[in-house]
């Protein structure tokens, strides 16, 4: 797999079934975002930036963790990865995150998905709630919406919170929606508004 995308929008779009991508561009310069992709040990290294990703979509550990999302961050060498325990409760929803930064080093954590606050959470709570409502069916498009309001949230035309630290800031998500929403509207790209539009509003209700 490839990075690209230097001064274009690109989101990319779960393959549920087989890791696929898809690419859609907008008229920005945002950067460099991958999800979930794994080759046979689990990891798949991006050789250009020496980003792995790790865990593939639906893959059960020992312990009864299933995969349910997994995404690299160019800019900053991180991966991360959502797990669905085995004893997964959806009347009080708990993933576990885990979080590897450039050096190697994991840092982990288990959300509440129902205490999620998009409006003041950071982007590894938004991440896992995202995963949590496309996997449920919830709201299917959350992570592809996931992954370009991120990309918004990093670009230089957008909110320019590009390190590492900035990942654990919380954040309030849904003013970053809306103000890549209202870009999308001025120009002239009515699909990509009422997309955003409508996880806006899912986030919203």
């Amino acid at each position: 797999m490839s990075i690209t995308g230097i001064n274009e929008a690109i989101n990319y779009t779960m393959g549920y079934a087989n890791n696929a991508v898809k690419k859609n561009t907008a008229k920005s310069s945002f950067e460099n975002h991958i999800s979930n992709a794994a080759n046979s040990n689990n990891t798949t290294n991006i050789s250009s930036r020496h980003l792995v990703l790790h865990g593939i979509f639906g893959e059960t550990d020992s312990e009864g963790y299933t995969v349910v999302g997994a995404w690299g961050d160019a800019r900053t060498n991180t991966s991360t990865t959502v797990y669905k325990p085995a004893d997964f409760d959806k009347n009080n929803p708990v993933h576990r995150v885990k979080i590897w930064d450039s050096q190697g080093n994991v840092t982990e954590r288990d959300v509440n998905l129902n205490e999620v606050n998009v409006s003041n959470c950071d982007t590894f709570d938004f991440y896992a709630y995202s995963c949590y409502l496309s996997h449920s069916g919830k709201c299917p498009s959350a992570m592809q919406n996931f992954m370009s309001t991120h990309a918004h949230y990093a670009g230089e035309e957008g909110f320019g919170k590009s390190s590492y630290g900035d990942m654990f800031a919380k954040t309030d998500w849904t003013s970053v929606i809306k103000s890549l929403m209202d870009m999308q509207y001025r120009c002239g790209n009515i699909k990509g508004y009422w997309d955003y539009r409508n996880f806006y509003d899912y986030l919203k209700k």
